[in-house]
This record gives structure tokens, C-alpha cells and sequence, in this order.
């Protein structure tokens, strides 16, 4: 059941276009520490952080330099969700960090990074959009791999 299982995974995520894939992290950081992600694209993305606990902000470069609080391209540090737009030409590859701005706290949370025309604006902010059948099937997915795994 179980290779079944990761069957489907890989079959549903190389399967659909890169319109409808969503890569998604959660992670936890002490204060002021970071951690890098990096990404490829051929359609400019759009970068998310949901910060449940604590303070995250986002700095973005691109190639393969590390980016921090004083070297990047972009960078959203505000309180509350963090939202960068890739711009279209923006060249691929890109890092992205996740940084723990307050102290003595730890900050909890959930990087997405999906595709730019798979996101809902209202003035380049997400609304949050009503979820897709992929949406879905994910969500599916995910709970069933926590389950077993």
C-alpha cells in the first residue's frame, strides 16, 4: 500500500503542469537564524511565508549566492504573511531565505512557492482563492503519508 502510494505521489506531481504545482515547507527556526531554500522556474513564481509563531521575513537573490538581512534582490519584512512576485525577469536559479527576526522567540512557519498565474491579486496580495481539484489531491495525499509515515 505503502509503494502505491508513492506511486501516485510521483505520478501526481510530475503528471500535472507547473501552472497547478505548489512546492510547500514548514519549518521552525530560532531567533534571528535562517534557512535557505533554493528554486528553479521557467514561470516566475510567487513566494509565501505564513508565519504561525513568532516573526519571518523573506529575502530573495538570485544565482546561487546565499541571501541575508544585507545581500539580496528581494526581500518582504513586514509583520504578518510575507508575499514576494517574482518579476518575469528575473533570472532562474534563486535562493530564498527564511529569517527569524525577533528575539527570544522562535518562529514557526510555512514557505509556498508556486506559480505566478496559479495565485489570485488583488493589488500583487494573495486573497487566498478558492482551492483547485490539485489543491486537493495534495491535501489528500499529505494527510495520508503523515497518517502511515
Amino acid at each position: 500500500m505503502l509503494k502505491f502510494l508513492k506511486a501516485l505521489q510521483v505520478l501526481i506531481v510530475f503528471g500535472f503542469s507547473e501552472a497547478t504545482y505548489r512546492k510547500s515547507y514548514r519549518g521552525e527556526l530560532q531567533a534571528f537564524q535562517s534557512e535557505v531554500y533554493s528554486f528553479k522556474f521557467t514561470t516566475p513564481p510567487v513566494v509565501v511565508l505564513e508565519t504561525f509563531k513568532g516573526d519571518g521575513d523573506l529575502f530573495v537573490k538570485h544565482g546561487t549566492d546565499k541571501p541575508s538581512f544585507d545581500n539580496y534582490d528581494l526581500q518582504s519584512a513586514t509583520t504578518g504573511r510575507e508575499i514576494i512576485v517574482i518579476p518575469k525577469d528575473f533570472p532562474s536559479p534563486i535562493r530564498i531565505a527564511v529569517f527569524a527576526a525577533r528575539p527570544y522567540v522562535n518562529t514557526t512557519y510555512s514557505l509556498t512557492i508556486t506559480p505566478d498565474r496559479a495565485f489570485q491579486y488583488e493589488d500583487n496580495v494573495n486573497l487566498g482563492g478558492a482551492w483547485t481539484w490539485t489543491d486537493f489531491v495534495f491535501f489528500l495525499i499529505e494527510i495520508v503519508f503523515d497518517v502511515l509515515l
